[in-house]
C-alpha cells in the first residue's frame, strides 16, 4: 500500500493507524516535497489564502503540482515495477487524494495499481484533465467522505466518485458520520480491501 498523506502532516503520524489495520500489508508513506516545521509535509504549498472555495477544489490550479507529481512518480514506479509480483494499491487522504487523481489523469502509461482509495478528498485542476483515463477502466476504488466535512464537502467526494465511475472504475462510495477525519469505519473498509487484495480477490463492496 502506497499511502499519500494530507496537507501539513507528518508521515510518521500515519504509521500507528496503518499498523492497526492488522492486515498482511507492506506499506510506504512518502513525504511530500513541501516542508513545514516539526517534520510536517505537504504535496504543494497552502492555498487557502487565494480565496478558493473550500467545498470543492476541482477548479483550483495549485502551484507545485509538477514537483508533487515528480516526487510521487518515483514511488509509483517502484511499487509498479515489472519484477514486482505483489498486488498493490494506492490510497490518498485529503491533499494526497487530490494528488492521486492528478497522477491518474496525467500518467496514461504508468504502471496500473490493483486498487485505489480516496479519503476526504476531491478532484483538483480538472481543466487540463483528459476526457478518458484508461488506467481506471474496471478499477476497484473506494471513496470515503464525512457527511460533515467542509474542506472539501461531501458533494466534492461524490463528484470524485462520479468521475471515477464515468471512467469505468467500480466505485464504492462510503459516506460516514463525521468530518475531515479517518474514523474506524474507514479503517475497517481499508482492512477489508487489503485482505481481499492479498487473496487476489479485489471485489471490496
Amino acid at each position: 500500500m502506497l499511502w499519500l498523506h494530507g496537507r501539513e502532516m507528518a508521515p510518521e503520524d500515519v504509521v500507528p493507524l496503518l499498523q492497526a489495520l492488522r492486515a498482511p500489508v507492506l506499506w510506504c508513506v512518502p513525504a511530500g516535497p513541501v516542508q513545514h516545521g516539526q517534520g510536517r509535509h505537504s504535496w504543494w504549498p497552502p492555498y487557502d489564502e487565494l480565496g478558493t472555495p473550500v467545498d470543492d477544489f476541482a477548479s483550483h490550479q495549485p502551484e507545485g503540482r509538477a514537483a508533487a507529481l515528480a516526487s510521487l512518480r518515483l514511488w509509483w514506479d517502484i511499487f509498479g515495477a515489472p519484477d514486482q509480483t505483489l498486488p498493490w494499491m494506492v490510497a490518498g487522504f485529503s491533499q494526497g487524494g487530490m494528488l492521486l487523481a492528478e497522477a491518474l489523469a496525467h500518467w496514461p502509461e504508468a504502471p496500473r495499481p490493483d486498487a485505489l482509495a480516496w479519503m476526504s478528498s476531491s478532484r483538483v485542476g480538472v481543466a487540463d484533465w483528459p476526457t478518458r483515463v484508461p488506467l481506471l477502466a474496471d478499477m476497484p476504488v473506494l471513496v470515503a467522505h464525512g457527511n460533515h466535512d467542509v474542506a472539501p464537502s461531501p458533494a466534492a467526494g461524490e463528484a470524485l466518485c462520479d468521475w471515477l465511475a464515468a471512467q469505468g472504475a467500480r466505485c464504492d462510495w462510503l459516506p460516514f458520520d463525521g468530518g475531515h477525519e479517518l474514523p474506524l469505519v474507514v479503517w475497517r473498509r481499508l482492512q477489508r480491501m487489503a485482505n481481499a487484495l492479498k487473496r487476489q480477490d479485489v471485489n471490496f463492496s
